[in-house]
């Protein structure tokens, strides 16, 4: 069989087109299908997101030049692979990231990360590429919060009942808001994107709602019905107002 015209003509053309992978550099056994990973439009995601905060754009030039996979379609590294991606994430944020759902390794969990550290603390977590009295984002003056009071008199809590998925009305638009400025985000754009809430509590709500009960330490396993995981309960939603609080709504 091994002297078989047919079987010697199927060694020669593997042997030719493996002759071929080495001198051009490429497998052509490879599946056309996987996605090839670069940096197109990296720069404009970063802008997309970070439309308030034009100095992050000037951050992620500094600390990656928008890159996050290398030429070979691996995830783009720093310091001996300690940072990781666009904005040089520390891999000592991963598993933190995973549960708010990011995986830095990623450009959209990347991204999304950093617009979580951004939002809790400013540009101190890249100091290195922030010149001048800029390093620390500042918060929203609190110079008029006595003229609210005043006019306003006490805020009416934005979430007063126990829900879950199925729910509706404006307490669910609050609590999506509230996940959404808090970096649990319903949705990257859409429905349920941050300025486009929504006031059904569907699967997307629930599974942010998780990842703010997890990080939190409230609950981290289970469902709803056996340990209130992915459902807004009493000490779920005390969190929530507090954040709520802290957040100025």
């Amino acid at each position: 069989m091994k002297s078989d015209p047919y079987y010697i003509r199927l060694r020669f053309i593997a042997v030719f087109l493996v002759v071929l992978s080495v001198a051009f550099g490429q497998n052509v056994f490879a599946d056309s299908s996987v996605p090839v990973r670069n940096n197109t439009g990296n720069k404009a995601a970063v802008e997309a997101l970070f439309a308030d905060v034009p100095q992050m754009v000037s951050v992620a030039r500094c600390e990656s030049t928008f890159q996050q996979y290398t030429s070979k379609g691996t995830t783009f590294t720093g310091a001996g692979g300690r940072y990781v991606g666009v904005f040089q994430i520390a891999t000592g944020h991963t598993a933190t990231a995973k549960k708010l759902g990011h995986d830095i390794y990623t450009l959209e969990g990347n991204l999304g990360y950093a617009r979580y550290m951004y939002d809790r603390q400013g540009l101190g977590p890249w100091k290195g590429c922030v010149k001048g009295t800029v390093a620390i984002a500042k918060k929203p003056a609190a110079k008029n919060t006595t003229a609210t009071k005043k006019t306003t008199g006490a805020k009416t809590p934005l979430l007063t009942k126990n829900m879950g998925v199925g729910a509706k009305g404006s307490e669910v638009i609050a609590l999506q808001k509230i996940l959404n400025l808090s970096g649990f985000y319903i949705a990257r754009s859409g429905p349920g994107s941050s300025g486009h809430e929504t006031n059904v509590f569907n699967m997307q709500t629930r599974d942010a709602l998780k990842r703010f009960q997890c990080i939190n330490n409230i609950v981290c396993k289970g469902n709803e019905r056996s340990t209130g995981y992915g459902y807004m309960g009493p000490s779920t939603r005390a969190a929530l107002l507090k954040e709520a609080k802290k957040r100025g709504l």
